[in-house]
């Protein structure tokens, strides 16, 4: 379920800005250190502080106050953030929540229908309102009485469109209050009792809150189910031990050991698993919620265990929308989520900003995928990106072909290169999460790409002093000086003709028949060949011949 269609923060805790877009059921929030991922749960959360009510209208727009003032079926907000949550502690916040109206018209039909009954309302959305109808009916003037009689009936289709739509638009005056911009049909109170009131926050801190808890006691105050303590035991079976089958009325755990069952107290169990089975808990508990934040879901977990929880959490998308702020790779796995309605957020250096990840191409092929899996738990030595899934596969076939021409164990030479794609046109918001030293690491783009990786190069390093370097030949690449911080570097190569088809022979018609052509070819482009001996150089692999 994706209630929120689209999130826009202004100013907001250390988002000076953020646009997250196209909002799925699983939305993963990715980027370095200190980059707002946080900081957008915090922003959804507001929601829940959200109250609704026949309050002051308190919107920006005078329109919205003179609706608001003739229907009282019609609610205004009333809201405040906390000293420190404005920007640089500036109080200039600007928050837009954007839903989904199909979703909200399938699970709220209410909200629909008090919508449409308010705009139908003639009272409320008057195209002339009588009493500025009079003032100008005594204009003689009779071009200007139709030009002000037009802009009254522009003024209402305007207010008319402005409630119709599906925003709530927050801005932060100067004592903290947030201020609807417009008045909203989402301005709901049973929206804000059905839907609103159900959003559960599991923050970064939880692991030193739930060490602090008697387990058994928090799991017994859910009061769960026989089938949500079902849940639970297969959970767990997954992710802490495949023996276990049930669990006591005490709480313990029940293990299948030779035949024979087993108690295993709960508070005896590590902080990470007794931490996992109270947010997990929490999360099964909250059986009206509709949307869940949860912040740096790796904390306490093995790898198999994220993966038990990243499945988990799949499952739970049937009935509320998932936002997971994290620096694990772990969790961006297109092999494990390639049928559901997942979206991935990252942090763009060059942008400033969070941009959605263009994922046609990792799920195409999710093994030679850069954005994180691959680079963060890799053991080759040499790292290649190139920009699409396709052009990976060309680039294997011709290090292979080189790799057999000069090297005597070729497949431990080929076995030392990963070939990575940076997922098509997203490449240059990429480039920050390639590894630095001991890895040695090359960018090849297409020839058609040498003015915007001119650009992107020059964005990055602003950033950070010398990080790539852009070379206009393999032979540069190859001569350059043999120093101890060689590595510390990324080196940059546009080939020289537009497109990797165009090193083909014959040249494809289309790009799908590129690797089945280059397997056939009897030589390596020369080309292609000077980009793996500078490669190899750069390395410090030399071939033997």
């Amino acid at each position: 379920m994706h209630l929120l269609q689209n999130l826009q923060f202004d100013n907001y805790l250390n988002l000076k800005k953020a646009r997250l877009k196209s909002l799925s059921d699983l939305n993963i929030i990715i980027g370095p250190n200190n980059c707002g991922k946080t900081s957008i749960l915090r922003g959804i959360n507001i929601l829940q502080k959200l109250k609704f009510g026949r309050y002051s209208p308190s919107t920006e727009c005078k329109d919205c106050e003179v609706i608001f003032r003739k229907n009282p079926q019609i609610l205004s907000v009333d809201g405040e953030l906390s000293q420190r949550e404005g920007y640089l502690g500036i109080p200039k916040a600007r928050i837009v929540f954007s839903f989904d109206m199909n979703e909200v018209e399938k699970v709220f039909p209410h909200v629909i229908e008090k919508r449409n009954n308010i705009l139908r309302n003639s009272e409320t959305f008057p195209l002339l309102d009588p009493e500025e109808l009079a003032e100008i009916e005594i204009i003689p003037d009779k071009k200007k009485k139709l030009e002000l009689k037009d802009e009254l009936k522009e003024q209402s289709r305007h207010a008319r469109r402005e409630y119709a739509k599906s925003d709530i638009k927050l801005t932060e005056r100067a004592n903290q209050k947030l201020v609807a911009q417009h008045i909203s049909f989402l301005i709901d109170r049973q929206f804000e009792e059905e839907a609103l009131q159900y959003i559960l926050l599991c923050p970064d801190a939880r692991l030193q809150s739930y060490k602090e808890v008697d387990i058994p006691q928090y799991v017994s105050s859910k009061n769960l189910s026989a089938s949500e303590q079902r849940r639970l035991i297969r959970f767990l079976k997954d992710m802490i031990d495949s023996k276990m089958i049930d669990i006591r009325h005490n709480l313990d755990l029940v293990r299948d050991v030779d035949g024979n069952d087993f108690d295993t107290a709960i508070a005896e169990q590590g902080s990470g698993v007794k931490s996992l089975i109270c947010l997990v808990a929490d999360i099964i508990s909250e059986r009206r919620n509709k949307i869940l934040l949860v912040d740096e879901p790796e904390l306490g977990l093995n790898p198999a265990g994220k993966h038990a929880f990243l499945k988990f959490l799949l499952k739970q998308t049937k009935e509320t929308q998932i936002f997971l702020a994290t620096h694990d790779p772990t969790f961006v796995n297109p092999i494990l989520w390639s049928k559901e309605n997942v979206s991935i957020y990252i942090f763009s250096l060059i942008n400033d900003d969070f941009v959605k990840v263009n994922l046609t191409e990792s799920q195409e092929d999710p093994n030679t995928f850069a954005g994180y899996l691959p680079h963060t738990t890799s053991l080759k030595q040499i790292h290649m990106y190139v920009e699409g899934s396709l052009d990976v596969h060309i680039f294997q076939i011709f290090l292979e072909k080189y790799a057999k021409e000069k090297f005597h164990k070729w497949y431990q030479i080929v076995n030392k290169v990963g070939i990575y794609h940076l997922a098509g046109d997203f490449w240059s918001h990429l480039l920050y999460t390639i590894p630095k030293k001991p890895y040695s690491a090359i960018v090849i783009l297409d020839g058609d790409k040498i003015q915007l990786a001119d650009e992107a190069l020059r964005k990055y390093n602003a950033i950070e002093k010398d990080r790539f370097r852009m070379f206009d030949s393999p032979l540069e690449i190859k001569n350059i000086p043999k120093v101890n911080d060689r590595s510390e570097y990324c080196p940059v190569y546009c080939l020289r003709k537009p497109d990797i088809e165009d090193y083909l022979d014959p040249k494809p018609t289309s790009k799908a028949e590129g690797p089945i052509i280059a397997q056939k070819m009897s030589d390596v482009p020369k080309e292609i060949k000077n980009i793996f001996e500078a490669t190899f150089r750069f390395a410090n692999i030399k071939t033997d011949n």
